[in-house]
């Protein structure tokens, strides 16, 4: 869609538009995200174009042009996860602007799906998932630790530093998640895939770090994997 623009010296200094696309179709996913500007864009060059996204999803940053607010088709039955999982009721009351601080009391009181903590309470919170046996467990029986933003990011992994009783960037045993598609020695190491510390080759710095991993769920392995 775009083309990068070069100065004199070979730095980029922007991106203009394409002038032409040769495709018969132009299919865009996570279509809620899409600005009034980009929109103007793709609809330019004259092709069909099919949008693809989440009707309640959050709108973009700059002028929404509203492409999920009358979609063609919606998708509404949940399949990702059984609809009587208490996430899932959270979300839909979410949308529906229900009262999500009593719901999350109600569930809390009868199962642990769903836990509400206080901010100056998490961190303690999160060091009781760490038994003296943690690096031992199968990887299937690990919390998951999700946040909204890179400070509490910042904050949480500091919190599970504790919970390994290390000052390390990695230790063997720790747990590690893809963050982005990659091909490495042959192998599609996917974005979400999960893998296990077995030993390190080397650390540089808190930046530069090497290790070999090993992925159990799709059976592949990496060798000095530098992150």
């Amino acid at each position: 869609l775009y083309k990068p623009v070069f100065d004199a010296s070979g730095a980029l200094i922007g991106m203009e538009k394409q002038e032409s696309l040769s495709y018969d179709l132009i299919v865009v996913d996570e279509a809620s995200m899409v600005t009034s500007v980009l929109a103007a864009d793709l609809a330019s060059f004259g092709i069909p174009i099919l949008y693809i996204g989440d009707h309640g999803q959050l709108p973009p940053v700059g002028e929404d042009v509203g492409l999920m607010a009358e979609p063609d088709y919606r998708l509404e039955q949940v399949r990702r996860q059984a609809l009587g999982n208490p996430i899932v009721a959270l979300s839909f009351l979410l949308r529906a602007g229900g009262d999500w601080r009593k719901y999350v009391s109600e569930v809390s009181r009868k199962s642990d799906v769903l836990t509400r903590v206080n901010p100056w309470s998490y961190v303690d919170h999160i060091l009781s998932y760490f038994p003296p046996d943690f690096i031992k467990r199968p990887m299937g029986d690990d919390p998951l630790l999700i946040t909204h933003t890179n400070l509490q990011r910042n904050e949480l992994n500091a919190a599970v530093r504790l919970g390994l009783k290390t000052d390390e960037v990695l230790v063997p045993g720790e747990r590690v998640i893809a963050l982005k598609n990659a091909y490495l020695q042959g192998a599609l190491i996917a974005n979400g895939f999960r893998g296990q510390v077995t030993s390190m080759s080397y650390n540089r710095n808190r930046h530069h770090v090497a290790a070999n991993i090993v992925f159990p769920d799709e059976g592949l392995g990496l060798d000095q994997a530098q992150m």
